[in-house]
């Protein structure tokens, strides 16, 4: 059949005779009756066949129903072909359906995998984008203390520094008018003592 299967389209002539090899409907729906009483596979068909059809349709030569018999049985074969054919068709159809489904899938699995694992690594780096600012906030925050503690600490060791000089510009006077104090108390002992001194001499010299 397979010989038959692939001559098949290389001989177009039974199709040409129309649907009922030319024949008349009611005897070829006859005679396609009585073909089918006889099996392909029971023995001696073709000489069986043809005899009852020669005692059905005596008014047709032993040449017509051969001739008709073959076409029967080709447009019978063009029939399990063409049924072949759909048949493969519509699997093919289906598996490539089955198969563009599973790829379609596949595929927007892959897509949402792909689309999550993006969100994630989108989320992380936001997360990581809000933490270095807020790291960046509060190391400007520590160093604008610093500043602000280095500046006080600053202003008081200028306000200490010029306490402290105040404190010895005082301490300073005061030594000075201490001294001049002492120094004024020395010179009235030793005007003192020259006084007493001239006094008793002049006592001296009455005597």
């Amino acid at each position: 059949s397979s010989g038959i299967n692939a001559e098949w389209p290389l001989r177009p002539g039974p199709l040409s005779k129309g649907k009922f090899g030319g024949w008349c409907k009611d005897e070829h729906v006859m005679f396609a009756h009585v073909v089918r009483q006889y099996p392909v596979d029971q023995h001696h068909r073709s000489e069986l066949c043809l005899e009852m059809l020669r005692r059905i349709f005596p008014q047709y030569t032993e040449h017509d129903l051969k001739g008709h018999l073959e076409w029967h049985e080709l447009i019978g074969l063009y029939k399990d072909h063409r049924k072949t054919i759909v048949r493969m068709h519509q699997n093919a159809l289906q598996d490539l359906v089955a198969n563009a489904n599973t790829t379609c899938k596949e595929q927007w699995a892959e897509h949402a995998e792909k689309t999550k694992r993006e969100n994630e690594i989108s989320a992380q780096k936001e997360k990581s984008t809000k933490l270095l600012q807020q790291l960046v906030k509060c190391r400007k925050e520590k160093a604008s203390r610093l500043d602000a503690q280095k500046a006080a600490l600053a202003k008081y060791n200028a306000a200490v520094a010029r306490q402290l000089a105040k404190m010895e510009q005082r301490r300073s006077k005061e030594r000075s008018a201490d001294k001049a104090r002492l120094e004024a108390y020395h010179a009235l002992k030793q005007s003192q003592k020259r006084k007493k001194y001239r006094l008793r001499l002049c006592v001296d010299t009455t005597a």
